[in-house]
């Protein structure tokens, strides 16, 4: 079995952000987009 350690977050088809593994996978981090960011 492949393992995903990246998922990309959309809304409405828009990026949100990016739900990644530690590198060590002890845990998952969440990065905003900076376009979503830059968005009122």
């Amino acid at each position: 079995m492949k393992w995903t350690n990246k998922l990309n977050v959309l809304y409405h088809d828009r990026m949100v952000g990016k739900l990644c593994m530690t590198p060590d996978n002890s845990c998952c981090a969440f990065q905003y987009d900076k376009e979503w960011i830059a968005t009122d």
